[in-house]
């Protein structure tokens, strides 16, 4: 039996070891790139409408952190969203009331080439609170970062009417995957 126990340890350090590089290999060398902006849910927003909140020309600033990081714009193969929250800011008021929540990232020269990038949809709780976890799409939003700026529209679905004016941010990250 006691022999059993370090090819045991030995087996488990393996497996351990096997899934950190399966991980980093699915994340992709890179680095994050970080955001957030704000923008205000006016109080007495009709539910089971849709509304759009337009942020637009927003510097994407990648000379910035391709010199941080020390590549350029060839060596980059891809971006991706990976994390993504909405935050209420000045305000006790949680997303309860929010049923379908969305970023998408728009490219202000072509308008059509947009893509989503964060989701939450339905299954926001009542009790949710002043921060909201956003589950990230898979679309590449390569070349919508890369042309320097991008709109960002928040498009979101009430369940029930704002109760106040309630300020919100987005803080999301972008990962740029590096060939």
């Amino acid at each position: 039996m006691l022999e059993l126990k370090p090819v045991f340890f030995l087996l488990l350090l393996g497996v351990v070891a096997m899934s950190s590089f399966q991980c980093r290999d699915r994340l992709g060398a890179g680095f994050d790139m970080n955001f957030q902006r704000d923008f205000e849910i006016q109080a007495g927003s009709p539910p089971n409408t849709v509304l759009v909140f337009p942020i637009e020309y927003v510097p994407s600033d990648t000379q910035a952190y391709f010199t941080a990081h020390k590549v350029t714009a060839d060596d980059i193969a891809r971006v991706r969203a990976v994390r993504g929250q909405a935050v209420g800011l000045f305000s006790d008021t949680g997303f309860g009331f929010v049923d379908l929540l969305s970023v998408w990232l728009v490219d202000p020269f072509n308008p059509d080439n947009r893509k989503e990038i964060f989701y939450r949809e339905f299954d926001i709780p009542l009790n949710q609170g002043n921060n909201l976890t956003l589950l990230a799409g898979l679309a590449d939003v390569r070349q919508i970062v890369l042309g320097g700026l991008f709109h960002i529209e928040v498009v979101m679905r009430l369940r029930d009417p704002a109760p106040a004016a309630i300020p919100i941010r987005i803080i999301f990250d972008l990962r740029a995957e590096v060939e």
